[in-house]
């Protein structure tokens, strides 16, 4: 489960839309052959289709995420929701820098390994 925080601004944002609810997908992209992975939070108003969520509730607004999330969050952080832009383009972002490279335990098999 990720533990959430929104600033300020994010709920004044959300408030303005009248949105009870957002949705966030973990997107990893790569620029070219050379750079290094980047890993982000994408936000929508509505669920992407085929795509799983679990949802948590913070300061009355429905946060419903790819539950792959909390896994990139580094250990012992929050992830942080604010809004950048101005005016009519303002929008919100994942203010948490997610880390791709995060070594993480999963229980179970370790197909990697062939065991």
């Amino acid at each position: 489960m990720v533990d959430f925080v929104m600033t300020d601004q994010a709920k004044e944002y959300l408030r303005e839309k009248e949105q009870k609810e957002i949705f966030i997908d973990v997107l990893l992209k790569q620029e070219g052959c050379c750079s290094a992975p980047m890993l982000s939070g994408i936000f929508h108003k509505n669920a992407t289709k085929g795509r799983a969520y679990q949802t948590e509730e913070k300061d009355g607004i429905a946060i419903h995420y790819d539950p792959f999330l909390f896994k990139y969050v580094p250990d012992g952080e929050a992830a942080e929701i604010d809004c950048t832009g101005l005016g009519p383009f303002r929008s919100l972002y994942l203010k948490t820098r997610l880390n791709p490279f995060k070594e993480f335990k999963i229980s179970g098999e370790d197909y990697g390994s062939g065991k």
